[in-house]
């Protein structure tokens, strides 16, 4: 998909744009955000960001968006060890390296709208 002549090249260049400029957000959110996951120490410590591997085109991917029809409740526990309800409310299908992974996103029930799709 990515990686052949001048286009490829561009395009994978504003990817990794595009997702170094969302790890700064998340760091600066992180570093200062009351709502922040990390502990008050570290985050009015020397925070200086999470350690993030070089974006790469290979993992973009375009998926199917499957809505479930009657949405499950999982327990999900936090980076504080607390367990909170989710509802999984899709399954993402999409293609990568050969395969056909799935992943079925999920949202903390207090945020939980039901999907209304149509179909042709």
């Amino acid at each position: 998909m990515f990686g052949r002549g001048r286009q490829g090249a561009s395009r994978s260049a504003e990817y990794a744009r595009d997702i170094n400029e969302q790890r700064r957000q998340k760091d600066r959110f992180f570093a200062a955000a009351p709502q922040s996951p990390l502990p008050h120490e570290e985050r009015h410590g020397n925070f200086a960001g999470l350690a993030y591997y070089p974006p790469d085109p290979t993992f973009r991917v375009t998926a199917d968006v499957i809505p479930c029809t009657h949405p499950d409740s999982v327990q999900m526990a936090t980076s504080t060890g607390e367990i909170r309800p989710q509802a999984r409310f899709a399954e993402l299908r999409f293609h990568l390296g050969g395969r056909q992974p799935r992943w079925a996103p999920a949202t903390p029930l207090r945020f939980h709208r039901p999907i209304r799709a149509s179909y042709p």
